[in-house]
């Protein structure tokens, strides 16, 4: 007991000695009303101001929170439009296969190729509006036209009716045993640059393709005796002001082997352009102690709309042609312009994208006609001024001009419209023979 006793009396002598100093003091003091702050109190009111500031700080991170999900909604909604652009274009791709594999089948050919080209308009409407104005969908739109010149050409008559596919690699094989690249008899005069493709397509500033030059660069082959011997490229400068056509269509166009260079204009303007040959390791201009182009598909719309025409300088001027070859039916006309003397070749006959070639060394008799191939020499540059008369009935048409380094009139396989006609004179004339056996033996019995 006495120690528990003892214990407690110095606890507390302890606790008065502690509470002595806190009784006499007064958060208020006597003489003053004002409020005097004791050092605790200090304390209290920092941590006050500590507190308000991490109140304003949550703030603002609800309001980052608030923003950050406005942004992750747009995101979304990006995300959805995306979607919506990426299942419009497998539908569209889907689509296509489906009408080439009826067209490759021969079946129900009139109304396959009618809808195919419904397809077509939706797909340029579509395309031409912006929202699909990209270069992943040009390439989709360039093989559907490559596909439908193909359909096309059986519709017309020039080629058999069946599979395409076949007649195709037909084809494929004989265009290169002229170039010398397979099985065949090569053709000699197919020397000249073979387009590869495009490395800036910024013609007169008009894009797709943004920045740089304002010019329209493409990579070539120097091919000679069928060996390509050096890569050059084509650059081609607007020397006027340039009204684009369809700037995702210019650059490079694919054939079944071949490919063109290709610009587009609006109808009802023209441009002049000077094409130069570059040194693609150097980057200098190459002097050419020989020069060829061959221009294709000089066509026009309806009561000669639109027509289009190439002018150049003429023999005997600086940097004119020497020579100039279109075939013996051509439906070009050619003028000499007094005044200058320049020399313009103007379509004369009414066409189509779907007539154009499907390859620059396969053409059709009429495809011949519509093409004209100018041979240069020593020449640093080539001036030549590609135009198209107004189409008052569409003033947003436009036209393509493809073009190649190389001749090929001389060489190019031929399709032969007569040899679908000869087939019909056949199966004509054996009903003929048949009916003829038909009325013999009914005459033999009734006798």
């Amino acid at each position: 007991t006495i120690p528990a006793l003892t214990l407690g009396a110095a606890l507390g002598c302890i606790a008065l000695a502690t509470l002595r100093p806190v009784r006499h003091r007064n958060l208020w003091d006597s003489n003053k009303s004002e409020r005097r702050h004791v050092p605790w109190a200090q304390h209290v009111q920092q941590l006050d101001q500590l507190a308000n500031t991490a109140g304003t700080i949550f703030h603002e991170v609800d309001v980052i929170k608030n923003t950050t999900g406005a942004w992750s909604d747009n995101l979304h909604a990006m995300d959805g439009e995306v979607a919506a652009v990426e299942n419009t274009t497998g539908s569209w791709l889907h689509r296509l296969e489906s009408w080439w594999h009826q067209v490759e089948n021969g079946d129900e050919l009139a109304d396959t190729v009618k809808r195919g080209k419904e397809l077509q308009k939706q797909m340029e409407k579509e395309m031409q509006s912006g929202y699909f104005n990209r270069s992943d969908m040009a390439g989709v739109y360039r093989k559907h036209r490559l596909r439908q010149q193909m359909s096309s050409l059986m519709q017309s008559g020039w080629v058999v009716a069946g599979n395409l596919t076949s007649k195709a690699d037909i084809w494929k094989s004989q265009i290169m045993g002229l170039l010398g690249q397979s099985d065949g008899a090569r053709c000699d005069d197919l020397d000249g640059l073979y387009i590869e493709r495009v490395i800036h397509n910024n013609l007169g500033g008009q894009g797709p393709d943004q920045g740089g030059e304002e010019n329209l660069i493409l990579a070539a082959n120097h091919s000679e005796n069928g060996t390509a011997v050096q890569e050059v490229a084509y650059n081609i400068t607007a020397l006027s002001p340039y009204t684009a056509g369809w700037t995702h269509m210019n650059g490079l166009s694919h054939g079944l082997v071949g490919k063109y260079g290709q610009v587009t204009i609006r109808a009802g303007t023209s441009v002049t352009l000077k094409i130069q040959s570059v040194d693609l390791r150097t980057q200098k201009i190459i002097h050419q102690p020989s020069a060829v182009f061959t221009f294709f598909d000089l066509d026009e719309g309806t009561n000669h709309s639109s027509s289009e025409y190439i002018t150049v300088r003429g023999p005997g001027q600086p940097g004119g042609y020497t020579a100039v070859e279109t075939t013996k039916d051509t439906e070009v006309r050619k003028s000499t312009n007094t005044d200058d003397g320049t020399v313009t070749f103007r379509a004369t006959t009414l066409g189509s994208f779907d007539d154009n070639p499907v390859d620059p060394l396969l053409l059709t008799e009429q495809q011949r006609n519509r093409a004209v191939t100018f041979r240069f020499e020593n020449v640093d540059e080539i001036t030549v001024v590609i135009g198209a008369e107004p189409s008052p009935g569409d003033p947003m048409n436009w036209r393509c001009f493809s073009f190649v380094g190389h001749p090929v009139l001389k060489c190019a396989v031929r399709l032969q419209k007569h040899q679908v006609k000869l087939m019909w004179v056949v199966y004509a004339l054996a009903g003929l023979f048949g009916c003829f056996l038909v009325v013999w033996c009914l005459t033999c019995c009734c006798s």
